[in-house]
């Protein structure tokens, strides 16, 4: 039943995401606050990260909480990084992401990109993105720029 759901829903054009949520929904009063808890060395998942940011855009206050921590306030996208992946990586799953128009200043405070070496690779990928069709720069506006509607998701080979 839950999987005729979610498709009729994805055939609708809804993303839905079935996990991720966080551990814990607090009220108290008119406050709501949504924390994820994890172990000492625990680490949010992409879901987890997609969901608590995907809160956090629409005015919720979202925590992440560990032992020797405690709450810790998810005030921005926090950038998982592992071996292997590089700031493209990111940028392109960052732009898969944005619905409809973002500014680079946005991107590069949410992705926390402050080198000159960094904002030069986001500018090759952004290049890229436009020369291929993917992203177009929103007239008038020179820093800021939106998905060409016809792609869904970006297909970054």
């Amino acid at each position: 039943m839950e999987e005729q759901l979610q498709t009729q829903l994805q055939e609708e054009g809804w993303e839905v995401l079935h996990t991720g949520w966080p551990d814990f929904l607090c009220i108290r009063g008119t406050q709501t606050i949504f924390v994820e808890a994890k172990s000492i060395n625990g680490s949010l998942t992409k879901e987890q990260y997609r969901v608590l940011n995907h809160l956090r855009s629409l005015g919720l206050k979202c925590f992440k909480w560990r032992p020797l921590e405690g709450l810790q306030p998810f005030d921005k996208t926090f950038v998982r990084k592992r071996k292997g992946n590089t700031l493209s990586s990111y940028i392109r799953n960052w732009v898969n992401n944005t619905w409809k128009q973002f500014h680079l200043d946005e991107l590069d405070n949410d992705l926390g990109i402050t080198s000159t070496q960094a904002k030069n690779l986001r500018r090759v990928v952004i290049k890229k993105l436009c020369d291929t069709g993917k992203l177009k720069r929103v007239p008038g506006l020179s820093r800021v720029y939106r998905r060409v509607q016809e792609a869904k998701e970006v297909n970054w080979q």
